[in-house]
């Protein structure tokens, strides 16, 4: 059972990962070009929320939570950022000025992707683990 304090720094890491998603949003609004590039613009202010997110729970409670909470936070933020970039690299491919994509499309399925490479790198992380523990048994 995780104390009041433990949950409540948590709450403050992930609050502190929403700002530094504005922040990210301000600044790529501040860089962008004046055209229009439709769904990777959306893709560059949605994509990076739940990395964010993470990210700022990770930095705030790394010291406080449990090694395998620990490790989730770690395979969050591996698997938010090869998810990130690789729709990144889908959308930059796909990208045509004449068709408009609707963004909740280009949202949905680049975190539906995200969310697929999560389950991938934590079944592997386990898998991997659960061969050094019967290693370590012999």
């Amino acid at each position: 059972m995780t104390s009041l304090s433990t949950k409540f720094i948590e709450l403050i890491g992930c609050f502190f990962g929403a700002i530094f998603c504005i922040i990210w949003v301000f600044f790529v609004l501040a860089v962008k070009s004046s055209q229009d590039l439709g769904q990777i613009d959306e893709w560059l202010t949605s994509g990076p929320i739940i990395f964010f997110v993470t990210l700022g729970h990770y930095l705030f409670s790394r010291d406080m939570v449990s090694e395998k909470r620990r490790i989730d936070d770690i395979v969050g933020l591996r698997s938010t950022l090869w998810g990130y970039f690789l729709w990144l690299i889908v959308m930059i491919l796909t990208y045509r000025p004449e068709v408009d994509i609707s963004s909740t499309y280009t949202v949905e399925v680049g975190y539906l992707f995200i969310l697929l490479i999560h389950l991938l790198m934590k079944s592997n992380y386990y898998k991997k683990t659960a061969s050094k523990n019967e290693k370590a048994m012999l």
